[in-house]
């Protein structure tokens, strides 16, 4: 063994960074709507792209075995971790004991091209899809599997259960004695779409924090998980008729088809399914699995993704110009952000603040709208309010443009800064930080119908009528005008919100 001192020196630093490593990344740093302050990133999703046979859940809760070590309990930092550790152990042993081998290895990765060509493809699909399909729409289809999400989670272990299986050509998931609450979804996104035999299938990614308690011990513990659905319809009838967001509709008569009729619609009869242009889940795939760093609805993750670069839509250019010919309101999407964007973010974020979530009725999307109102429902039950102060637009970069036969979407990072915290029944902050202005971006899609007439941009009006916000009530249809206003049919409404260390475009 020859260890000299240069050794010694190098071995002293490699050592040091190593336990820098350490205390960054293990670092404890200190809601808003929707819980975003809470929603921590298992790592970003890295599909494969292509479709396999096979109708099993497949569980598993990933990222484990051999030496992996967990220190934070996030596995993409603890991948880092156990690297920089590897690392470190290999260039010591190499300098003492000198290499192996004298051979390079080669490793591929992810590069922004791979990217491109990903995202290229599905966008193809996509558009043949449609022209094939011309009742399929993007944030319709999104809207729906997003709530199928959250049902199957929120009804898991009762009775309920009996709801979704409609839905499901595979069996229910065995995810264990636990029940399911505190979902938040950082990431719901299409990435892969394929054709075969006269069906089309469509690989959703989720990416999504809940937790999880045991209804034989009661205790709950918080997860970090990344899943795939394989939906599947046939090729050859359209998909139900689109007509708003948050419920279903029947593809024979065009009724609402809501989860307590069990699949069958209560005017003609008809069952929701495959036959009948329904989408339905083939398969539900567990990626990964991994205990977080938040625990409850009072923990604050660290916010990841904000110095990430943008992700562009790789013909957003082009996109943009199309937006503008199709909007002669707006002379530009800056324009757009200051009429739209930044007016519905500082209102929503006012009344999620101040407790008056009932005025952003008309601003929200019917499914989006209700899974943050049951979210402050749960915060409330705890005797806790989420308070934002000083909030600020810092910039807004427009992402991304969608237009089909039935709707259009737009999706802009917003960058912000706020006072983030939560205090009690009597005003004591319990979490958060009320001094240090916590910084944060976010990706808002924003989607209308495709022939809305846009009466009135009043965000304290109903869009249609005129009407006070506070005539419209929790369904979302204006008591004077008897109008759903949370459909995109009178105005812009927040389709979703993605964190930004999930986006993926």
């Amino acid at each position: 063994m020859n260890l000299n001192r240069k050794n010694i020196l190098t071995v002293s630093v490699i050592s040091g960074l190593v336990i820098a490593a350490l205390m960054l990344f293990c670092d404890e740093s200190f809601a808003r709507p929707g819980g975003g302050h809470g929603f921590h990133g298992g790592g970003h999703y890295s599909g494969g792209g292509h479709y396999s046979g096979g109708s099993h859940y497949s569980g598993g809760s990933g990222g484990g075995g051999g030496l992996f070590i967990n220190f934070t309990g996030n596995f993409i930092v603890d991948l880092l971790i156990n690297i920089a550790i590897w690392v470190a152990i290999m260039t010591i042993k190499n300098m003492l004991f000198g290499s192996d081998d004298d051979d390079s290895a080669v490793v591929s990765s992810a590069t922004p091209q791979n990217f491109a060509d990903r995202t290229k493809k599905i966008n193809a699909n996509l558009s043949e899809l449609i022209n094939k399909d011309t009742n399929f729409s993007k944030p319709v289809f999104l809207d729906y599997v997003t709530m199928l999400y959250n049902k199957l989670y929120l009804t898991y272990n009762k009775k309920e259960i009996d709801e979704v299986k409609p839905f499901l050509k595979c069996k229910v998931p065995d995810f264990g004695p636990n029940t399911f609450s505190e979902i938040a979804i950082g990431s719901v996104e299409i990435s892969n779409i394929a054709f075969d035999s006269g069906t089309v299938f469509i690989t959703v990614a989720f990416q999504s924090n809940y937790t999880a308690t045991n209804i034989k011990t009661g205790n709950s513990i918080r997860y970090e998980i990344e899943e795939e659905w394989l939906f599947s319809k046939q090729e050859n009838v359209l998909s139900p008729k689109p007509e708003g967001f948050g419920v279903l509709r029947c593809p024979n008569c065009g009724g609402t088809l809501d989860f307590k009729d069990y699949g069958v619609c209560k005017n003609c009869g008809t069952e929701f399914n495959f036959q009948s242009g329904g989408w339905v889940v083939n398969v539900i795939s567990r990626k990964q699995m991994n205990k977080s760093e938040t625990k409850d609805m009072l923990s604050y993750a660290r916010e990841e993704g904000t110095n990430n670069p943008t992700v562009y839509s790789p013909t957003v250019a082009k996109d943009i110009q199309t937006f503008k010919s199709n909007h002669e309101e707006f002379v530009s999407t800056v324009d757009f952000c200051t009429k739209i964007v930044r007016p519905y973010f500082y209102e929503i974020y006012k009344n999620w603040s101040e407790g008056t979530w009932d005025k952003t009725r008309h601003l929200i999307s019917e499914r989006q709208w209700q899974n943050f109102n049951a979210y402050l429902q749960q915060l409330q039950k705890l005797g806790y309010a989420n308070k934002l102060a000083d909030i600020q637009i810092t910039k807004i970069e427009t992402a991304k443009y969608d237009i089909d036969f039935n709707y259009e979407s737009i999706t802009v990072r917003i960058f912000a800064q706020c006072l983030d915290y939560i205090v009690d029944s009597q005003g004591n902050k319990v979490a958060g930080n009320n001094k240090k202005p916590r910084k944060f971006s976010e990706y808002w899609t924003f989607v209308a119908n495709k022939n809305a007439v846009f009466k009135n941009t009043d965000l304290h009006k109903c869009p249609n009528c005129g009407a006070p916000v506070e005539k419209i009530g929790e369904s979302g249809i204006c008591e004077y005008c008897n109008s759903k206003i949370s459909d995109g049919n009178f105005s812009w409404i927040l389709f979703s919100i993605t964190q930004d260390e999930v986006y993926t475009g």
